[in-house]
């Protein structure tokens, strides 16, 4: 991904430290988890559950969408902002495109800590191409030739 829509790690730390596990995504017990790594996650990263994720955003509402995402980011964005008049419509095209909670986090969660709203729409552009080619490489025919590809 281009270097500028990298997310800068320090703004983790002031976030509190989350655990999410199998037995409360699933209620299945984690040590019937075959894969280790999916059996619980602990971060100051933001992480979201699976009910969360699958939440339409159409549900939320622009508002709604907008608290869910500063919940989860460690933010205090307004929807109406001078600092950031461009936020309402990119939320409501979430809503608009059928998106889910999770797709609009995926979409959002690298370039939200900015300074700079004016730039995201092309942020977000480069962003889906990056993520499209990426996927279309890592196949070969019907063969997964990259395994680190994230979700």
């Amino acid at each position: 991904m281009p270097d500028d829509s990298v997310i800068d790690y320090d703004e983790y730390l002031s976030l509190p430290e989350v655990t999410i596990s199998a037995f409360t995504e699933t209620g299945i017990g984690e040590s019937s988890i075959i894969i280790p790594l999916q059996r619980v996650f602990t971060s100051r990263k933001p992480v979201i559950s699976s009910h969360l994720a699958d939440t339409p955003c159409a549900t939320l509402g622009t508002q709604g969408l907008l608290d869910k995402l500063n919940t989860t980011l460690g933010t205090s964005y307004r929807l109406y902002s001078l600092d950031n008049p461009f936020l309402s419509s990119f939320l409501d095209d979430c809503i608009t495109n059928g998106y889910n909670f999770g797709m609009a986090y995926s979409c959002f969660c690298r370039i939200w800590y900015t300074n700079n709203w004016s730039t995201i729409q092309d942020k977000l552009c480069r962003q889906e191409k990056w993520d499209r080619e990426k996927r279309q490489k890592a196949l070969v025919g019907n063969w997964i030739v990259s395994v680190w590809l994230q979700p």
